[in-house]
């Protein structure tokens, strides 16, 4: 079944609504549907970026999910993992001081 202009408008719409690991499943899913899995056809097709495509099309092949660097160590740091020390002082502290039915 050809694709009509409406239907690639319609799925470049969804992928744009989607975030990382799920819109190269996504982008991976049509590719091998409508491109025979060519990521090659389906950036010029979809307009979508070939390396995005690929990387989705190995994750979905090898099982694996691919995280960039900018995710996993970017943001502020758990204070548990700054002050281990006191953290841990802290806690058992707490337990004494605190009602058993406070949440800690």
């Amino acid at each position: 079944m050809p694709l009509t202009q409406s239907t690639i408008e319609d799925l470049r719409l969804a992928a744009r609504k989607m975030k990382l690991v799920e819109r190269r499943a996504f982008l991976a899913d049509m590719c091998l549907k409508h491109c025979q899995g060519s990521a090659r056809k389906a950036e010029r097709v979809f307009g979508w970026r070939r390396t995005s495509i690929e990387l989705g099309l190995k994750e979905k092949q090898s099982g694996i999910v691919c995280l960039g660097a900018q995710s996993v160590c970017s943001g502020r740091k758990k204070w548990e993992d700054i002050e281990p020390s006191f953290c841990s002082i802290f806690t058992r502290n707490s337990r004494k001081i605190l009602p058993t039915k406070s949440q800690l």
